[in-house]
């Protein structure tokens, strides 16, 4: 099993880091948030969400692919819930 395989379903908003923040320089955070539309099986193995809330990279509106585990800076609160949904 992967590491955060079935740990989420799909409608939960789920916060998905890029890089580990306590190996980040203090401050650094660089992560994506969204709501989960499809939870994605072989071959990808990966949450399927719309990024509302992007800290780097402007991939806010964007769909994009959160992989179940990763073979590189995997750590453990890598995805993780996400509080609320942001204000319109």
């Amino acid at each position: 099993m992967l590491k955060f395989e079935g740990k989420f379903k799909e409608g939960q908003r789920i916060r998905a880091y890029d890089y580990n923040p306590e190996k980040m320089p203090e401050g650094t955070h660089v992560y994506a948030e969204g709501v989960i539309e499809k939870v994605l099986g072989a071959p990808q193995y990966a949450y399927q969400i719309t990024c509302d809330v992007c800290t780097h990279m402007k991939r806010t509106g964007e769909p994009m692919l959160v992989p179940m585990e990763i073979d590189s800076n995997e750590f453990d609160e890598r995805i993780m819930l996400a509080e609320k949904q942001p204000a319109d």
